[in-house]
């Protein structure tokens, strides 16, 4: 007698194989979420790599796992030919046959027309079976081919491990373009690297020639100087044994010319210290340290004491900061600005003189020396700052014309600027620029 099949048993054998369907699918997908997390890693791993072979084989056993492919390709373009040539094919003994499929794709456009696909193509070749033609390529860049084979009776991967497929073909795609651009980058920075080094070897050839012509040039300042020296002294020590000599009999004109050899003699020494002063900015200059201004200047206007009370002058000044500086030049400084304008004011005025000081906003104080002298015109304020240049006789205001040339030196020397504004009759404004530490 038949056992009496139970009433559910139908639904029951249909869910058991739903149930094993679903439990298959499930270890299909948990393992396709294994070969998409590991992508991270490979990426890790070819970010490291430059060879787009050695890119394409880290991520060759990923596609090898989806899919029952026996033969694995990777087809790369040649940036100079524009030909798509096999840089890896496994199993090597099967390269011959691929690059045969690949050149009749090429022939009939259907290689060209899987490089223009998003998905992987499908194709029948000569041999048996079904070959994946899948496109490389970034948004800008066409890279190459991947071009695999699965033998006949063999199934072909379904529409999740296609996409899975697409997904790591879009990684390996922009893994190489990485690559490309990071040896791109690295090409360039080494031609930036040599073009860096040669020029600062030869700025540092030039520096060594502009610092050996610059002492010879110091050098010869100085033998210079001392040389003309000697004979100077000697004008002068010969003037006084001629005087002495002479005594009383000396007459008016032999007095005159005695005198004007003198002046002369002076003025030509006076011009020697100041081109030595001028040469001695940059290669004698003093530590660099903090220094108050304020003190500077009071030294400035006791050195000048007794100018002050014969042009019957005034000197008032602002507070002024305490800067890094030369503590010598900066006396110096303003000693031959206050001289000038002592030195260059209207006649039957008092000169009355002004300095003052105010911080920029690049960091930058600005102290102002301003006077109520002759003033300048425009047109001549450039030569001012020259050594040797006059804008007015040595009968008319003594001097060498060294001073602002010094002054400029100065300035320039501790990283600022030194500029005039000024116009006839108006008096004159001399601005000094030196940077806050």
């Amino acid at each position: 007698m038949d056992k009496k099949k139970h009433p559910h048993e139908d639904s029951i054998e249909s869910l058991k194989t739903r149930l094993g369907h679903l439990e298959g699918k499930n270890r299909w997908y948990y393992s396709a979420l294994e070969l998409v997390s590991s992508l991270g890693e490979i990426h890790r791993n070819s970010n490291h790599l430059e060879d787009p072979v050695a890119i394409f084989r880290e991520s060759s056993p990923l596609i090898l796992r989806l899919a029952s492919f026996e033969t694995l390709a990777l087809f790369l373009a040649d940036p100079e030919t524009s030909r798509f040539e096999c840089r890896t094919c496994e199993p090597a003994d099967r390269t011959g046959t691929v690059q045969e499929e690949v050149e009749q794709w090429i022939d009939n456009g259907t290689f060209a027309w899987a490089l223009q696909q998003p998905q992987a193509l499908w194709v029948e070749g000569m041999q048996t079976g079904h070959w994946y033609l899948q496109g490389l390529a970034t948004r800008s860049t066409v890279l190459g081919m991947i071009v695999a084979h699965i033998p006949a009776g063999t199934g072909r991967p379904d529409g999740d491990a296609s996409r899975i497929l697409t997904i790591i073909a879009q990684h390996i795609a922009q893994a190489m373009e990485n690559a490309r651009l990071f040896r791109a980058n690295r090409a360039q920075n080494r031609e930036l690297e040599e073009l860096v080094k040669k020029r600062t070897q030869a700025l540092e050839s030039k520096t060594d020639e502009l610092e050996t012509r610059i002492r010879e040039i110091n050098d010869f300042t100085y033998l210079a100087s001392h040389d003309l020296r000697e004979p100077l002294r000697k004008l002068t020590l010969f003037g006084d044994r001629l005087k002495s000599h002479l005594g009383k009999s000396i007459d008016k004109r032999s007095t005159d010319y005695m005198e004007i050899m003198t002046r002369s003699v002076k003025r030509l020494e006076s011009q020697i210290d100041g081109l030595l002063n001028l040469s001695r900015i940059t290669t004698q200059g003093r530590p660099i340290q903090k220094v108050s201004l304020n003190r500077t200047l009071e030294f400035a206007i006791n050195e000048l004491t007794l100018e002050i009370e014969t042009t019957r002058g005034t000197i008032q000044h602002d507070p002024l900061p305490t800067l890094h500086a030369d503590q010598e030049q900066m006396q110096q400084m303003f000693f031959h600005l206050l001289q000038n304008a002592l030195l260059f004011q209207k006649k039957g005025v008092s000169p009355e003189i002004r300095v003052t000081a105010y911080r920029k906003e690049n960091g930058f104080w600005v102290i102002g020396v301003h006077d109520n002298g002759i003033g300048i015109d425009l047109t001549q304020q450039d030569k001012i700052f020259k050594p040797f240049e006059r804008l007015h006789s040595a009968g008319q205001y003594p001097g060498v014309g060294m001073g602002l040339s010094i002054c400029r030196k100065i300035v320039e020397r501790h990283g600022g600027t030194l500029r005039v504004e000024s116009d006839p009759g108006k008096g004159a404004s001399f601005f000094i620029e030196l940077p806050e530490p």
